[in-house]
């Protein structure tokens, strides 16, 4: 028994290379199947989805939260949309996030009410640009 440990303890770290590779195939076939979500998650936008005058895909939208009194500018897209932004821009918020699903379809003026975060919010859409 003492032998076969010291062996294993010798051995242990022959197969590094192979451990390395199926855990790069575990993380490659996360991304993988994420993706695949992705793409059946997927729809063609067409031009119902981008009415003039409502908060939308692609739209930059100011807002007003009503309870603390902040206003922020947004811009409505896709998460891929995120790293382009430039610094001084609109905040982006993700199409799918609870706010934006909040607000979808609101014209400026109107005031919308919501869970965020697990509390009860209200929001006025300023503008839509």
């Amino acid at each position: 028994m003492g032998e076969s440990t010291r062996q294993g303890a010798e051995t242990f770290h022959d197969n590094a290379p192979f451990d390395a590779a199926r855990d790069q195939f575990g993380l490659v076939s996360t991304r993988l199947g994420e993706l695949v979500r992705m793409r059946e998650n997927a729809r063609i936008l067409g031009e119902a989805d981008f009415v003039t005058g409502q908060v939308g895909f692609g739209r930059v939208i100011t807002t007003l939260n009503l309870g603390t009194k902040e206003e922020q500018r947004w811009q409505i897209s896709s998460y891929r949309a995120f790293a382009e932004r430039p610094d001084d821009g609109p905040k982006p918020l993700s199409y799918t996030a609870p706010l934006a699903r909040l607000l979808r379809g609101a014209v400026a003026g109107e005031e919308r009410e919501g869970k965020i975060g697990g509390k009860m919010r209200r929001f006025k859409i300023v503008k839509i640009e």
